[in-house]
């Protein structure tokens, strides 16, 4: 019984181990990639991992200058940027209206509805819009 006991706990904690392990996995990053291509990893295999692997990448003009003279290949940079293509950036959740909450005031229908600026240009202008 005291050996079941031993078994069980063991299986116990190794789940626990493997689930904080995945938990706490950075992305990959250029570094990452670099170190990767030094070690002779084959490129096929990088972009694999960029393809499966949450990913943290500068794909800047001076990153990828730098990944280049790091020997990485083209693919792997291509694979890079494909990978920070498919994010979402901030502007485009501001855009859809993610990142900033709805303001209450606009739907309340007791208040007149808040002015555009083009209405104040048009204004000031004394012109008709």
């Amino acid at each position: 019984m005291s050996r079941i006991i031993r078994l069980a706990l063991t299986a116990l904690w190794l789940l626990a181990a493997t689930t904080a392990l995945a938990q706490t996995q950075k992305p990959l990053t250029n570094a990452d990639v670099v170190t990767m291509t030094k070690n002779g990893f084959a490129p096929a295999l990088i972009v694999k991992a960029i393809q499966s692997d949450a990913t943290d990448f500068d794909v800047s003009a001076q990153a990828l200058i730098d990944l280049k003279n790091a020997g990485v290949d083209q693919s792997v940079m291509e694979a890079m940027l494909a990978a920070q293509g498919n994010k979402p950036s901030a502007a485009t959740e501001a855009a859809h209206g993610a990142a900033s909450p709805p303001d209450a005031a606009s739907n309340d229908p007791s208040k007149p509805p808040a002015r555009r600026a083009e209405d104040a240009s048009c204004e000031t202008a004394r012109k008709w819009c």
